[in-house]
């Protein structure tokens, strides 16, 4: 399975924090699934970094995708279409592009968030 890792399940599992439960691990772990991060989310993890809201070391969490086999996301033009078309359920631009790319690219989202959950888009918990 083709999974794209919403940022917070990024970030649980670069800091190895228990809110990433068992079978989200278990997910992450299984070398028959593909694991992808969004552009936008290494783009909000650095904004956060930026204002001080969090503190990880960015260019550490790419090497590490990198070195696990992470796939990276670009932002392309047909994302922008299907972003700018996208209901406003969510407020969040980031998790609205991260639904727009799951969309055109027909990826499963890892995301506990409620909102990107309402949205036609395969998702899977990380509990």
């Amino acid at each position: 399975m083709r999974l794209l890792l919403d940022t917070h399940v990024l970030l649980w599992w670069l800091e190895d924090n228990p809110k990433l439960g068992r079978g989200g691990r278990s997910l992450i772990d299984d070398a028959q699934n593909t694991l992808i991060f969004s552009v936008a989310s290494a783009w909000e993890i650095a904004i956060k970094v930026g204002q001080g809201k969090l503190t990880v070391d960015i260019e550490l969490a790419l090497r590490k995708f990198a070195q696990a086999g992470v796939g990276q996301l670009d932002v392309g033009p047909k994302h922008l279409v299907t972003v700018s078309n996208l209901k406003r359920l969510h407020g969040d631009p980031f998790d609205r592009m991260i639904v727009a790319q799951a969309m055109c690219e027909a990826i499963t989202v890892m995301t506990e968030d409620a909102i990107i959950k309402r949205y036609p888009v395969q998702t899977i918990g990380c509990g």
